[in-house]
This record gives structure tokens, sequence and C-alpha cells, in this order.
């Protein structure tokens, strides 16, 4: 057990979580693309984009407006701590997604500002601000995806797709955004008229349970969210019709000797199940030398993914699930790996390929860099 102690995962976290910075403060976002050769060669148009406060219907007329919801289509896009949506593995996952299909559109959300607000490290004060900071922002991002899902509806789609993809904290700022778009959608009479009236004019109605099609945590972020601090909220199975995580950088490769080393390793992700399907590649850690690189490891995967089908196609589970406990009285988590398989009856396929319906915890082989598979 004492390899597996982990001091640095929930270590200075016991306050619960501060309150959000100031909305006005916080200046997410958005930029909305779609896909097509711009005139210097280059990929991706740049459709709009905007800065967003909380009213609501400032946001909905600036929606309104949008004739390219028509394309039906939205893949919402993130970042988590100390990035931004600049950086080189948002630009590379947008343009790949875009050129898979250029029949959709990227929504890349930028909350850089929330993000920054400490040094990348568990124990650091920051990080309880950002985590605040980015479940406030998926509050908020879960009213804009309503309104674009009415305004998809309005433009005439009968079956609006939205997909939320976001790495370490966005992917539970993802998760917020899918409750909070059901949760506003259940409640607003325009929501369920604009949805009937549009589509079921004489046909037996059938609502929507959930705004979001899919969502996919890439590397959930673990400190605080793994164990059940105050205000802590987890991206989980019911805040998209599919959930679907992947699992890089669950768990610290150096053994502790406790008590005779009090130092630690830190880790960021979370081997915890979350989804609908969760995947562990390599077990969900250990896959590179650092636990920075083993955070992104996630979304190199997912954008390798794009344009390699078939190449993470896997028939093996895990033996038990992974389980993250807390140790009482004092800092620290207990990290419980499973680093045994079994063969299922089913096959499903890790990253932008996945089919819906199926669930499990899956593993998967894959290299440390591309190409993550051979290919033959």
């Amino acid at each position: 057990m004492a390899k597996n102690l982990h001091r640095t995962g929930d270590r200075l976290l016991y306050d619960g979580m501060p309150s959000p910075i100031d909305f006005d403060q916080l200046t997410p976002q958005l930029h909305f693309f779609a896909g097509s050769t711009n005139s210097d060669g280059t990929f991706a148009t740049h459709l709009r984009s905007s800065k967003y406060n909380n009213d609501v219907a400032k946001i909905r007329e600036d929606f309104e407006n949008f004739a390219e919801l028509k394309c039906g289509r939205v893949i919402f896009l993130t970042h988590g701590l100390e990035s931004a949506g600049s950086a080189r593995w948002v630009e590379a996952l947008k343009v790949a997604l875009l050129q898979v299909d250029n029949a959709q559109l990227v929504a890349v959300l930028d909350w850089a500002v929330a993000a920054r607000a400490g040094r990348i490290h568990a124990m650091h004060g920051g990080y309880r601000q950002a985590a605040a900071n980015c479940l406030e922002i998926g509050r908020w991002l879960g009213n804009v995806a309503k309104i674009v899902y009415e305004n998809m509806v309005r433009l005439g789609v009968k079956e609006p797709y939205l997909w939320g993809i976001g790495h370490s904290l966005g992917a539970h700022l993802m998760g917020r955004a899918g409750h909070e778009a059901g949760m506003r959608l259940k409640t607003s009479s325009r929501g369920w008229g604009s949805y009937i009236l549009s589509i079921f004019r004489s046909q037996p109605v059938s609502l929507p349970t959930r705004v979001f099609d899919r969502i996919t945590g890439l590397d959930p972020a673990g400190p605080g969210f793994q164990t059940s601090l105050p205000g802590y909220r987890q991206i989980c199975r019911d805040d998209a019709e599919t959930v679907d995580i992947i699992h890089t950088d669950g768990n610290s490769s150096i053994e502790l000797l406790w008590p005779l080393v009090s130092g630690a390793k830190n880790y960021y992700g979370t081997l915890l199940p979350l989804g609908s399907i969760d995947f562990y590649p390599n077990y969900g850690h250990s896959c590179r030398r650092t636990a920075r690189g083993n955070h992104s490891l996630a979304y190199d995967l997912f954008t390798w993914s794009i344009t390699n089908p078939g190449f993470f196609v896997t028939d093996q589970v895990l033996e038990r699930a992974p389980e993250v406990s807390q140790i009482e009285g004092r800092p620290g988590v207990i990290v419980r790996p499973c680093d045994k398989t079994v063969q299922s009856e089913t096959q499903v396929e890790m990253g932008y390929h996945l089919k819906p319906g199926n669930s499990g915890l899956y593993y998967v082989k894959t290299y440390h860099q591309a190409p993550f598979v051979a290919k033959l």
C-alpha cells in the first residue's frame, strides 16, 4: 500500500474550493472555426470571435444571426491549467477535427486568464482558484451551449449534435457545461417549445434528455476531484449521452517509502472511472518519463486517432476498477491502480472514432510518441 501513497494529490486542498473570480475578470473567449483552405495555404477559417459576460440576452442575440449553425454539428474544445486556446496542441487538434469533417464547426474556448491563477502544482493555492474558475466557466458555457442548441433547432436542424472536448481541468469544465446545459434546457419553455414546434408538429414528441451528445475528457484533473472535497464537481457519465475518458497520468511511477520519505511525485490526472466508457492507455500512467509528459499524452493520442482509424481498437478490459481513497486523518490519497486485464466480448475504439453505446474500463497499449501503434 505504501508505494501508492501520494501526498500531493489532495494535499492542502482541505479548505475546500474558493469562490471563483468575478466573471467580468474571467473574460472567456469563444472562437468559432470552419474548415477550408485559406489563401495563404493554411487550413481553418476563423468565423467569429467573442468575449462574453454573463448577460444571457446579449449572448442569445449574438447567436441568433449565426447562420453557420445550420451545419448541425459543433465541437467545443478547451484547454486546462496554465494553458490557453492558442496552445499548439489545441491548434493541432482543431485543424485535425476540421480536416476530417469540414461540415462541422469547432468552437475553441479560451479561458487563459482564469486558468493561469497559479503555477502548475497541486499544492499551490492557484490550482484551487483555477479549479473554482473552471467550474464557473463551465456553468457559463452550459448556458451558451443551450443557446447554440436552441438556435440550431430554430434554423431547422433536426438532430443537433454538440460535442465537448476538454483536457485536465478543461474536462471537468466540459462536464459542468453538459450538466448545466441539460438543466437549463429542461427548465426553459423556449427551449422545449422551439424543439417541439420546429420538429414534432405532426409527430409524437420525443424530447432530448441532454444537450451534449458526447463529452470527451482528456486526462481529467485529479487533485481535489478524485475525493469528496467540498466544491470539486467531477465530470461524470450523466453529463452527455456518451462520456468517454482517456486516462494517462493517474498514478506516480515512483515508489514512496512511507513514512521514511515525506516527499512525493506529482501527478495531474486520476485513475478513477468517470465516464460511460473509460480508456486506460498503458494502464493510465507512467508511459512517459514525467507527470507533465503523461498528462499531455491524452491529447496527443486523441489527435493521432483522428487520422489513424482502427489502430486503437481493443477488447482488453481492466480486471477491476482502479481505486483512490482519502488517507484518514492526514493529507494525501491512496491510489490503487489495476495493471491486469481480461478479454472482453466487445471491441471498442479509443479516440475520435469511438462508436456510442458501449461501456467499460478498457486497456490500450501504445508507444510514448507517434506513431503510437505500429503500422503494418
